[in-house]
């Protein structure tokens, strides 16, 4: 993923350091690759609402159920987040707040 001026990988070593200068200089110490993951397997699972056996594949897990082990939160809060908008849909503060 990450290569030198020649094309030869870098070691995680200095890809690590990279990131975090990078990241130092985006006013965003602590981010690392951990980070990134995670946020990119939150933005599949509340944001576009992949199903779990899309997550694990797109993350490289060897099982579903170790996304779901991991992930559940994000699933449940998406599920919730679903439910809501249904909800709010047909209310009355629907209503009112689409008129305004």
């Amino acid at each position: 993923m990450f290569c030198t001026r020649d094309g030869k990988p870098i070691s995680q070593r200095n890809a690590t350091r990279s990131l975090a200068r990078i990241a130092a200089a985006a006013s965003l110490e602590g981010v690392g690759f951990h980070t990134l993951r995670h946020g990119f397997a939150s933005t599949l699972i509340v944001e576009l609402r992949f199903d779990p056996v899309v997550v694990s594949r797109q993350l490289g897990h060897a099982r579903p159920s170790i996304t779901l082990d991991r992930y559940s939160h994000l699933f449940d809060r998406a599920r919730h987040a679903d439910d809501l908008r249904e909800r709010l849909q047909g209310s009355q503060l629907a209503a009112v707040v689409g008129h305004r």
